[in-house]
């Protein structure tokens, strides 16, 4: 059964309030925290108090996509010895893959992780899936390495999706 351990904290901050925030244990005992800014915050207790740890990181990357307001859903998870984010770009619906030895600095872009407008959605039987909008991408992770993403999406442009009409996942 679920408890809850209380609200997140952040250090400094006692009206801090975020959406769309996944922590992760990081391999160092620490817990982590990228909010949809690309501003990263690490805590000794999952609900903190969280520390922040500079500006977004999304402004020390040349080539990520500006504005960065238009960035959303942050995924962090460690393997193969980095960090790794994905973050989607809403206007562009497209998402983009970012590294990092440290998880906190020195964040490296390695292009596009995932883009709608891809044949890369396959069932095993072969057949091709398409999806107008993917985002808030969540992972599963099996003997270190992801296994298996998660999405949200839907078939029809955002503004044509009513709700209760058999268009979104």
């Amino acid at each position: 059964p679920w408890k809850s351990l209380g609200r997140i904290t952040v250090a400094g901050d006692s009206k801090w309030r975020a959406s769309n925030v996944t922590p992760m244990l990081r391999p160092d005992g620490q817990y982590m925290i990228v909010q949809r800014s690309g501003v990263i915050l690490l805590a000794k207790d999952i609900i903190g108090p969280y520390v922040i740890q500079g500006p977004s990181i999304y402004g020390t990357i040349k080539e990520m996509p500006k504005p960065y307001n238009k960035l959303e859903d942050p995924i962090a998870w460690y393997s193969g010895g980095l960090y790794h984010i994905v973050v989607n770009s809403w206007d562009m619906r497209k998402a983009f893959h970012l590294t990092s030895t440290d998880g906190v600095g020195n964040w490296t872009f390695r292009g596009l992780a995932y883009d709608p407008t891809a044949d890369f959605i396959r069932y095993t039987d072969g057949t091709v899936n398409h999806w107008n909008k993917i985002e808030r991408p969540g992972i599963i992770m099996k003997d270190g390495h992801v296994a298996y993403f998660t999405f949200a999406v839907i078939d029809v442009p955002k503004d044509q999706e009513k709700g209760n009409d058999r268009h979104g996942s």
